[in-house]
């Protein structure tokens, strides 16, 4: 995990989790879904095609790279944006905590 200033203190948290701007349910569950997709890349894994449009990506392949679906080449780039945002967000939050 990366934090913009040093390590963050149990103050840091106490000040985003008990904060009055309403902010502590939101940064708690964005902390725990980080914790579970910043540490494990496996996850991606279990996602399957849900509607229509999905599954006909799932059984056509991604002309460029043949090796993989175009279903599963999506699932690995909403994941790499979610992980940029997740971690963008960390380091804000952790940098807003030290101030």
């Amino acid at each position: 995990m990366c934090f913009a200033h040093g390590n963050p203190t149990v103050t840091d948290y106490i000040t985003l989790q008990f904060s009055s701007s309403g902010y502590g349910g939101i940064h708690n569950a964005i902390f725990a879904l980080a914790a579970t997709t910043l540490g494990d890349a496996s996850w991606t894994e279990n996602i399957g095609p849900s509607t229509d449009a999905e599954l006909a990506d799932a059984t056509g392949y991604d002309p460029v790279n043949r090796h993989e679906t175009k279903f599963r080449l999506n699932v690995q780039h909403k994941e790499m944006t979610l992980r940029r945002s997740l971690s963008t967000y960390l380091g804000s939050a952790s940098s807003f905590a030290g101030q």
